[in-house]
């Protein structure tokens, strides 16, 4: 029912009168309602309109109504523009809330609209390019700001160097998370290519799956912590644990390490080891290196192993380490050790024993930095050397890379080249060494040497020959033996072979002549050319090679002591 009025009364009886005047209030305190607007309008005039439920009031031009709100209490405003917002301030009437269009609301600040929200999308649209988002608690501004005109985000920054940046303190961080037993992870492509790869935390077994292009699986994180590439579970391989595996089929089942630089510096891979961060000890391993099969079953059986250990107590600065080669034999189950490097550079191969004393029993090799070579074996030659095409050259012994003897081989033949047989011997009753000049003639004696404990049951004792013609004689001194620092007393006698023999002065020798003692450590001629059990040698040249203060001196001959 219409309650409105013309606001006008009209003359009449007193009973009239009142009746207009309460219809006049009627219309006042009921808003001029009714379902069409009044028949008189003024201006900012209320009206109900029980039409479309809603409150309205008449422009100030009395041309058009301006509704406010339904009559349910819903809030109504006009919808306005940017430039004059339907919800604006007093004091900033181009500043509030706006609709331009259907199911669609805008915010504006200085008449130009900055942010709106449609159906599905929200939509920032600041002419700087530059939005900033900030929220403040107690005092601590947290901010979101977007270069659109970079297509960059920045949280906690207003300057991101790339399409999104956060700043933040020491535990900053980025959280994406599904249901219990869900996947949550980040995805990258490109347009082309869509999705093309990225990372992922699978729930069902904890894994964080690292996925390469076309989003397949290149590698993975168990729940264990290990680092598994080509492979989805980790492989028992041997008596070991692993914290990274690759596995894969074909040629591309490999690990390459390359450097660039422009240096001499190489690509590396460095093994470490520590007990708790302190110093090692004696025997603790460093690191190895092992190669396994498998055998049918599992790959539970290392085949080939490198291993390298501390090889003695270390020090600040100063841990020695040896290198141990193992393979493992046909129808052994584990590998042994068949080669080591030692911390003194010494290369021994089987065996673990340095060969440093003379009680050593072991068997094996043993090379040394030094060039010193030693080979050791129950039975059977220690040493096999040979040519396999031809006869000729099989070895070339040097000194100070001169070449000064040699052995080699012709057919069924092998010729010892430049050199004569000796042998150690000592001074009556072992004496500490004295002159004796090299070339001197030696005579043999009953004494037997003396090595300490050592067996020794063919080499005699000498002294230089004091008998003319001596039936004894044993051969010419050549040195003393300086390879020694135990027995220091032994010396060297050649005994057959090239070498020099001293001639005394005064005396003269022709090439071919055959020598016997002269009775004072020198050798003169025999009286005939017969070969006796005197004769020590004969002469092969006349050229002096060493002449001595007493006058003496020596020349070339073939030694014949027997």
């Amino acid at each position: 029912m219409a309650t409105q009025h013309d606001y006008d009364i009209a003359n009449g009886t007193g009973q009239a009168v009142r009746q207009d005047i309460n219809s006049v209030l009627q219309a006042i305190v009921s808003n001029n309602s009714g379902t069409s607007e009044p028949a008189t309008t003024f201006k900012y005039q209320w009206w109900a309109d029980e039409t479309t439920n809603t409150l309205k009031l008449r422009n100030s031009s009395n041309n058009a109504w301006i509704t406010l709100r339904e009559l349910d209490g819903t809030m109504l405003i006009e919808d306005g523009s940017a430039s004059s917002p339907g919800l604006a301030f007093a004091d900033d009437t181009n500043t509030g809330i706006f609709s331009d269009a259907a199911d669609r609301i805008g915010f504006a600040t200085g008449g130009v609209e900055r942010f709106r929200i449609e159906t599905g999308e929200v939509i920032v649209n600041e002419p700087s390019n530059d939005v900033n988002f900030r929220v403040e608690s107690n005092g601590n501004t947290h901010m979101l700001f977007v270069d659109a005109g970079s297509d960059r985000v920045g949280i906690g920054t207003s300057s991101p160097g790339r399409q999104l940046q956060i700043n933040g303190d020491s535990d900053t961080q980025i959280r994406v998370v599904a249901s219990s037993g869900g996947t949550a992870g980040i995805q990258f492509g490109d347009a082309d290519d869509s999705v093309m790869g990225g990372v992922s935390f699978d729930g069902s077994d904890d894994s964080l799956q690292f996925l390469g292009f076309n989003n397949s699986e290149a590698a993975r994180i168990d729940s264990s912590g290990r680092l598994l590439i080509g492979t989805t579970a980790s492989t028992s391989l041997g008596t070991d644990s692993y914290k990274a595996q690759i596995k894969a089929s074909g040629a591309s089942a490999g690990l390459g390490i390359i450097r660039t630089a422009d240096s001499v510096a190489p690509p590396f891979f460095s093994l470490a080891k520590s007990r708790n961060d302190g110093i090692v000890q004696s025997g603790d391993g460093l690191g190895k290196i092992q190669w396994i099969a498998h055998d049918g079953n599992d790959y539970n059986n290392v085949s080939v192993l490198i291993n390298a250990e501390v090889d003695s107590t270390p020090g600040g600065d100063d841990v020695p380490g040896r290198l141990m080669f193992h393979t493992t034999a046909n129808g052994a189950s584990s590998p042994t050790e068949r080669a080591r490097i030692t911390s003194d550079g010494n290369f021994l191969i089987g065996t673990t024993e340095q060969f440093s004393g003379a009680s050593s029993t072991a068997t094996g090799h043993r090379f040394e930095p030094s060039g010193v070579v030693q080979h050791y074996r129950n039975s059977g030659a220690s040493l096999y050397v040979g040519r396999q095409g031809n006869d000729g050259l099989i070895v070339s012994i040097r000194q100070a890379g001169n070449e000064e003897g040699t052995i080699t081989v012709s057919g069924s033949t092998v010729s010892y080249n430049g050199g004569h047989l000796s042998r150690w011997s000592q001074l009556a009753g072992g004496v500490e060494r004295t002159e004796i000049l090299r070339g001197s003639v030696l005579s043999n004696l009953d004494e037997m040497c003396e090595w300490g404990e050592e067996d020794n049951e063919q080499l005699n004792r000498m002294k230089v020959s004091d008998v003319e013609g001596d039936v004894n004689v044993a051969g010419v001194f050549q040195a003393w033996d300086d390879d020694d620092d135990t027995y220091i007393n032994d010396f060297y006698c050649a005994m057959t072979g090239d070498f020099i023999i001293r001639i005394a002065q005064g005396t003269t020798v022709a090439r071919g002549d055959l020598l016997m003692s002269a009775g004072d450590g020198t050798a003169k001629p025999q009286d005939d050319d017969i070969v006796r059990s005197k004769t020590i040698a004969k002469v092969t040249s006349t050229t002096v090679s060493t002449t001595y203060s007493d006058g003496s001196y020596c020349v070339p001959c073939v030694l014949m002591a027997c």
